[in-house]
């Protein structure tokens, strides 16, 4: 999905950018359009390609795109791109989903109530642009923080699920699971932050290890949150002491493991499943 727009921050565009000539500025708004259509949000890592469709005919203009992407863009996986355009393409396209599926729902008790007092239907308009909602003004929650400070966590919730999307792999053109788009989605994500002391990237390193150990990525976050706490755990547990006075031979006390044994177990299974993957292939 392609939304017909993407936002733009000018405050920050231009705190970027002020050193841009007019030409190169040009050069990057139009990369950054050609990047908004591509499939996925990424352009093909192929200079020829690129100059075409940024009709970079001139070598003048062809050493402008390059020095544009180097400075700018990511080189990644055979594909170019820019990361902070492609963070505000995966939030739209959650929020555009999450938006669709209200209207689905809400849609559809409404037309049955229609259906049941008016003897007609009114055809759907074409979908538009929905404006961004006016702020709120901040109030006291009564816990000592406010309206903002709260909006501010979700913000930060939703640029972690995007990040573990992003992890996933769900930022190349697939659909993304409902379950990530839920209203308790972002609650859960910060959890994994506040409550059991992962980082941003262990919480993506979790997920990631965890898709490749299944097949495939989670549909969901409930479903990692066990995978987590096991994770933090492991992160968290004192190392071995001896027992005072207990015989030399004593019984090896239980502990969990830690994140490097998991981590290691993990790479082990994964190519242990590899290796009979290859050879159920030859058989």
């Amino acid at each position: 999905m392609s939304l017909p727009y993407f936002p733009m921050f000018p405050a920050d565009f231009d705190a970027d950018t002020g050193h841009l000539s007019l030409a190169e500025d040009g050069a990057y708004n139009r990369l950054l359009r050609l990047q908004w259509r591509a499939p996925g949000c990424k352009l093909p890592s192929d200079m020829e390609w690129i100059f075409r469709k940024a009709k970079a005919v001139t070598e003048e203009d062809q050493r402008i795109i390059e020095t544009i992407i180097a400075e700018f863009f990511t080189r990644k996986g055979g594909k170019i791109f820019s990361a902070r355009l492609l963070k505000e393409y995966i939030k739209s396209d959650v929020a555009h989903s999450k938006r669709v599926a209200a209207g689905s729902k809400g849609g559809s008790a409404k037309s049955r109530k229609t259906k049941e007092t008016s003897p007609s239907n009114a055809t759907a308009l074409p979908k538009q642009p929905e404006p961004e909602p006016e702020p709120e003004p901040e109030v006291s929650n009564g816990g000592g923080g406010s309206a903002r400070e709260a909006e501010n966590s979700a913000e930060t919730s939703d640029d972690l699920i995007w990040a573990i999307l992003h992890a996933l792999g769900f930022d190349r053109g697939q659909t993304i699971p409902k379950y990530w788009m839920g209203a308790d989605a972002p609650l859960i994500v910060s959890r994994w932050v506040h409550d059991l002391g992962l980082t941003p990237d262990e919480v993506c390193h979790v997920a990631r290890q965890n898709a490749i150990q299944h097949g495939a990525p989670a549909n969901g976050p409930k479903i990692l949150t066990s995978h987590m706490q096991d994770y933090a755990a492991a992160k968290t547990a004192p190392p071995l002491a001896p027992i005072a006075g207990a015989p030399a031979r004593a019984s090896p006390a239980k502990r969990q493991p830690t994140a490097s044994e998991i981590l290691a177990r993990i790479a082990a299974e994964d190519a242990a499943a590899e290796a009979e993957k290859r050879k159920a292939a030859l058989q």
